[in-house]
């Protein structure tokens, strides 16, 4: 994912049905599925304003959904950079506490050992 600045005037606003700004989910995967019930991505624009992972317990899940989203709807949806998306260029966090490599980390691990062992049984 590049970065880049966008610039979005009045034209481009007014083809969304609404602008809806969406910040500091931090893992909370039950707030994000509440919202996506609510709004309509092909009609709707969503500005994401990043923090999206620590702190909640579904921060790999909120992050797949939203860059789902970004690539099913790239015209709709805006994904900024909070300080949680902060990495050096070593892929070090530049804060403090970071808990989404252990969580990345803990949930792969299951996903791979459990279709590992459901694999040997049939």
């Amino acid at each position: 994912m590049s970065s880049q600045l966008i610039f979005l005037d009045k034209k481009q606003v007014s083809i969304f049905r609404r602008l809806i700004v969406v910040g500091d989910l931090h893992g909370d995967k039950i707030a994000l599925d509440l919202l996506l019930k609510v709004i309509d991505p092909n009609r709707d624009g969503l500005i994401f304003l990043g923090d999206y992972a620590d702190r909640g317990y579904f921060g790999l899940e909120v992050i797949e959904t939203i860059d789902g989203l970004s690539r099913k709807f790239p015209k709709n949806i805006f994904l900024l950079k909070g300080n949680h998306e902060d990495y050096s260029r070593k892929g070090e966090p530049n804060f403090w506490p970071c808990r989404l490599y252990e969580e990345v980390e803990r949930k792969r691990v299951q996903r791979i050992h459990r279709t590992f062992v459901l694999s040997c049984y049939n």
